[in-house]
């Protein structure tokens, strides 16, 4: 049976109050202790659900948290590792351009400034295409958390709606 309003004039099967048995004159009559009782349940039921389902998302937080900290216990000596080689490679860059400019200053004949001034603006030109393209990725990525976000506020107003009492 769809859900009804409590003091609704409309009754299952077609049968209705009329004003015959109303207390208040406008088709509406006062709450019986049948159905005070089933409010009473419904909103029992409603808040243990509620409560159910809070518990279950604080309990799924602290897994997150706990899977979290062992996954960085685990990663710790990797990523001292992989922060070792990033250093190497970055220090790596300026030696790697300076022989590019020497290069062109023994076989293409130019000029030492050129040269270097050359594989610079190369080098920047390049750099500001890829932070361009990563920008741009990365904005993309953020668009991921918004459903995220938005199916959370839909969930924390379910959950509202079942804690309110009316």
């Amino acid at each position: 049976m769809p859900y009804q309003a409590v003091g609704s004039t409309s009754r299952p099967n077609g049968v209705h109050n009329g004003t015959h048995g109303t207390a208040y004159g406008n088709g509406t009559r006062p709450i019986g202790f049948a159905e005070k009782a089933a409010v009473e349940e419904v909103t029992t039921n409603a808040s243990g659900l509620a409560h159910d389902l809070i518990t279950l998302v604080e309990l799924q937080a602290k897994l997150a948290y706990f899977d979290v900290r062992e996954a960085g216990r685990r990663s710790s000596a990797s990523l001292v590792s992989l922060a070792a080689m990033v250093a190497l490679l970055l220090g790596s860059i300026p030696i790697v351009l300076l022989g590019l400019a020497e290069l062109l200053v023994q076989y293409a004949e130019w000029s030492r400034a050129a040269s270097y001034l050359t594989v610079g603006g190369v080098t920047i030109f390049g750099g500001a295409i890829v932070a361009w393209l990563s920008i741009s990725a990365l904005r993309r990525v953020t668009t991921v958390f918004s459903h995220s976000y938005q199916e959370f506020q839909e969930n924390l107003e379910f959950v509202k709606s079942l804690v309110k009492r009316g």
